[in-house]
């Protein structure tokens, strides 16, 4: 059987499972094929569209064996269904976390994932940090994880799986310790966070309505590292961080961007643990993590280069 036919069979078993059509023929279709150069896109599941002859539709998640090592599944799961309740992601439909499935609502053709060119619409990048905000501003998850612990699980998987590093990985430790102490005098708040601010994590509708997807990463953790997470790929400009920031909190705040800068430094150093731990222990050969980890590693070094970030940690 070939890999694509096995992966087209659990995503059958795991709907027979769900019973979320009552017995009824169903047919299956990709949503997504897994890349992550140049977008990072249906790495972490394999995604499906599952739909009857009468219309009844959902979309399915199935978690990728080799991902197993880096997500949570319960946390998933209680992070999708605290958006869903806020109307903030699609309506949980089923799930089975042995099987790492999960099945949602099926949005439909009135949406569209967002991308980096829309993402650059003043109207549409407002839509999208009020739903975030909205997020933030909700009940807690039952998971807290800072991006600073997420980087400490992430240094210990290293060493434990003895995945190759980069070779200024000790520069990197210090600059991130060095982050973390600055934020630790300082202090920052504990919200609700998407965790994942890739543009393909959020769906667009009519009249910038958003719809957050994908809680794989999602924890109680520093807004503003969500707010840095959404800008990283998406803002490389100055001018546009600020009015992202006023976007967000309704003025200019010159910590707020300084923390904001700094969470984007952080951000890209985790995207390459992650992509560089992968590309060490997955065998999809065809996914390009080590590229994917090099880009990233790339952006990093340029903003600890030409960023202040001495003065930036002395004003958080």
């Amino acid at each position: 059987m070939s890999a694509g036919a096995a992966e087209e069979s659990r995503a059958e078993a795991a709907l027979r499972g769900l019973e979320l059509f009552g017995g009824a023929r169903f047919h299956l279709r990709r949503a997504a094929l897994p890349v992550l150069v140049p977008m990072h896109r249906a790495v972490e599941n394999e995604c499906w569209i599952a739909a009857t002859e009468s219309g009844a539709a959902c979309f399915l998640k199935i978690l990728c064996a080799d991902m197993r090592s880096f997500v949570d599944g319960e946390a998933t799961l209680e992070a999708s269904l605290k958006a869903a309740a806020l109307e903030l992601a699609p309506a949980v439909r089923g799930h089975d976390l042995k099987a790492g499935a999960l099945a949602f609502d099926y949005l439909g053709a009135d949406w569209r994932t967002a991308d980096m060119e829309t993402l650059q619409e003043p109207a549409t990048r407002a839509a999208v940090i009020a739903a975030k905000r909205r997020l933030h501003q909700s009940v807690l998850f039952a998971r807290t994880r800072t991006i600073f612990d997420l980087l400490r699980d992430y240094r210990e998987m290293q060493d434990r799986i003895a995945a190759p590093l980069p070779e200024d990985d000790r520069d990197l430790r210090e600059n991130v310790d060095r982050i973390e102490s600055a934020f630790a005098a300082a202090g920052f708040d504990l919200r609700p966070c998407h965790g994942d601010g890739i543009a393909s994590n959020i769906m667009l509708g009519r009249d910038n309505a958003v719809r957050l997807v994908d809680f794989e990463f999602a924890s109680n953790d520093d807004p503003h590292h969500d707010l840095a997470a959404l800008l990283v790929d998406i803002e490389p400009w100055d001018d546009g961080i600020r009015a992202a920031i006023e976007m967000y909190g309704g003025r200019f705040d010159e910590r707020v961007y300084n923390r904001v800068k700094l969470h984007m430094i952080l951000d890209d150093v985790s995207w390459a643990g992650f992509a560089l731990m992968a590309a060490h222990l997955s065998p999809r050969r065809h996914v390009e993590f080590f590229k994917y980890g090099a880009f990233k590693l790339l952006r990093c070094r340029y903003h600890l280069r030409t960023w202040p970030v001495e003065e930036m940690l002395r004003k958080i």
